[in-house]
């Protein structure tokens, strides 16, 4: 399914738009979703009037691989007790912005104006990044791989895909519960992945 999260480039205004969205590459459920918060990028929508999601692109759309992985050892660092959330003045230190850029990205992601959560900051710096997308599947696996095995759970899958969506959404003014996200990949992951279906079903067999 994250093929269906794959930045491009669009000919107007360098708006994004949603590739490969076909259900059976990333399930019913998470497509239909991503096409009710992201319809559309063309010069007339949502996604280009408010102007949210083209400012996200201009502000990351430089940033390679390298960049990608340097903001995880910066807020690896900051965030020493893994509570996963930056005040303003960590948030200074995690992004190099200029002070109007980065009211900017304070504005769209803090919660209550108190707290940005650094996962779904880093989730959206890589979504609009111009990392491949084998490089920012990577990327946001290690993220959200709590346990530093080396793989993830279907729960932080599920995850990956809400923070991937509530960041589309905050962009369109859509809203995309996190529960139903997680609802929808748990029941279609078994089909869209099968060696998580095989382990699911020796567990179920036990």
């Amino acid at each position: 399914w994250l093929k269906a999260l794959a930045i491009g480039k669009a000919c107007l205004g360098g708006a994004i738009f949603v590739a490969g969205s076909s259900a059976s590459a990333m399930g019913v459920g998470l497509t239909k979703t991503l096409e009710r918060v992201l319809p559309e990028s063309g010069p007339n929508s949502v996604w280009c009037k408010n102007a949210r999601g083209p400012t996200l692109l201009r502000l990351f759309g430089a940033y390679k691989n390298p960049e990608l992985w340097s903001l995880y050892r910066r807020l690896k660092r900051l965030d020493s007790k893994r509570t996963g959330f930056l005040d303003y003045q960590e948030l200074q230190k995690i992004v190099a912005l200029p002070e109007f850029n980065l009211l900017f990205v304070w504005d769209l992601f803090s919660q209550q104006n108190e707290l940005v959560h650094g996962y779904e900051l880093l989730t959206a710096v890589c979504l609009f990044s111009t990392a491949t997308l084998r490089e920012k599947g990577r990327f946001l696996m290690a993220l959200f791989d709590r346990s530093s095995t080396g793989a993830c759970t279907g729960m932080e899958m599920a995850e990956i895909a809400a923070a991937a969506v509530s960041i589309l959404g905050r962009c369109t003014g859509v809203v995309a519960k996190a529960k139903d996200v997680t609802a929808n990949l748990r029941s279609e992951l078994p089909e869209l992945l099968p060696r998580y279906r095989e382990i699911l079903k020796k567990k179920l067999s036990q």
